[in-house]
């Protein structure tokens, strides 16, 4: 109930057309290790959906979430082909249950690891039954929700349901409870920092490898070094809770090597980021605008992607406040985009100083107003590049 979107305000369900949705928290509300913030998502589209994942934040700050959509509508097998732990019934069969994907290595934030998703083919009584090893698993059975009615479902993350009345649609996820396994009570800190001191932002891929070799991963969009990252709820196999960390780096940055700890639980890690050889960093402050208030600038902290034009794949960075620090080549022309509501909002950037007149000239539109746009180098070689931007007044509604 205190998600936002980009407007500030408080709607049922998010969506998005984009396939990237960037969602706020009620700054009213602290989030803290009292009064973590805790939900589950899943998404839900034509034909797909995804698994439900738990998540539990103590700390505020930029988070990643990336969902693993599964299609409904490709080629469905038999309800025993991921050899699940037990059986699953439906009106005392199986043949009305269809296997749709095995997820038993998608890390869903709980004590219960999930194996298999299904799609139910009639109405009646499911159930889950015959557990093959009760030491192991000492929990089992399912999650469920209705892809055409959202108001149905059990997806909490303290227990799995042995059985319930179902309808036609309901995709069911399997899951275990395996004993040997525990949460962390403190989470693991990722401490990134630049090269020689450097300034810099950009997203980062971890991978935690666990002694049995399963793995934990996510992203981390760091606004600036240093930057410091919690993650949370690890569940580590208590018989021998050592661990390997490893940060990779993106198109601006190289990582240092993995780090080794005896425990993921309340330790430190550290990685430097050291730039790719033919980089340049360049600091790029935005202010923005309204053409009915123009003596007031509008500096906005919003994550987006940028690249090389000609270049296809993105990378990440935030303005904070109006300003970001990325490493980019000189004298190219870069596309920005930012999320909006679902929506990318894109344009590009120059980065030679002799063809800014031009950009200005040929960025006009009813929509925006491209004022002033001025370069400097610093001593060290960065660059800095600020631009002015003048939004139409239905623009700076939308953006609060």
């Amino acid at each position: 109930s205190n998600f936002i979107n980009f407007a500030g305000e408080k709607p049922d369900k998010f969506s998005t057309s984009s396939g990237f949705l960037e969602i706020g928290h009620d700054p009213n509300f602290t989030i803290s290790k009292e009064t973590p913030l805790e939900f589950t998502i899943l998404a839900l589209g034509e034909n797909y959906f995804s698994l439900p994942i738990y998540y539990s934040y103590t700390t505020e700050g930029n988070k990643n979430i990336n969902l693993r959509l599964i299609n409904i509508g490709g080629q469905l097998k038999s309800a025993s082909s991921f050899g699940e732990p037990f059986d699953i019934f439906l009106n005392g069969t199986s043949s009305l249950i269809s296997a749709v994907r095995d997820v038993s290595n998608v890390i869903n934030g709980t004590a219960f690891r999930q194996y298999g998703a299904y799609l139910i083919n009639g109405n009646g009584l499911f159930e889950s039954l015959n557990i093959t090893d009760p030491v192991l698993y000492p929990e089992f059975g399912v999650r469920w929700y209705s892809v055409i009615n959202s108001s149905r479902g059990n997806y909490t993350p303290e227990n799995a349901i042995a059985s319930y009345n179902a309808e036609a649609l309901d995709v069911v996820i399997t899951v275990v409870k395996e004993s040997g396994r525990e949460l962390c009570q403190n989470g693991l800190t990722i401490n990134i920092t630049g090269e020689n001191g450097i300034s810099g932002s950009g997203d980062f891929d971890y991978i935690i490898t666990f002694s049995d070799q399963s793995t934990m991963t996510g992203t981390i969009t760091a606004n600036a070094f240093p930057y410091t990252y919690l993650v949370e709820q690890i569940y580590y196999p208590v018989s021998n809770p050592a661990v390997s960390v490893q940060l990779l780096g993106d198109a601006q940055f190289n990582m240092s090597n993995s780090v080794g700890r005896s425990t993921p639980c309340g330790e430190t890690v550290t990685f430097t980021a050291s730039p790719i050889s033919n980089l340049t960093p360049y600091t790029i402050t935005t202010q923005y605008k309204c053409s009915n208030n123009p003596t007031v600038a509008i500096a906005l902290s919003i994550n987006g992607e940028f690249r090389k034009v000609g270049d296809t794949d993105w990378s990440g960075f935030s303005f904070i406040g109006g300003v970001t620090t990325i490493q980019i080549e000189k004298n190219e022309d870069y596309e920005f985009r930012v999320n909006v509501d679902g929506e990318w909002k894109s344009y590009t950037l120059p980065t030679d100083p002799t063809t800014f007149n031009a950009f200005i000239n040929s960025n006009q539109s009813s929509d925006y107003t491209v004022e002033q746009m001025n370069s400097t180098t610093n001593a060290d070689g960065s660059v800095g590049i600020s631009v002015v931007v003048l939004l139409d007044e239905s623009i700076c509604d939308m953006i609060g």
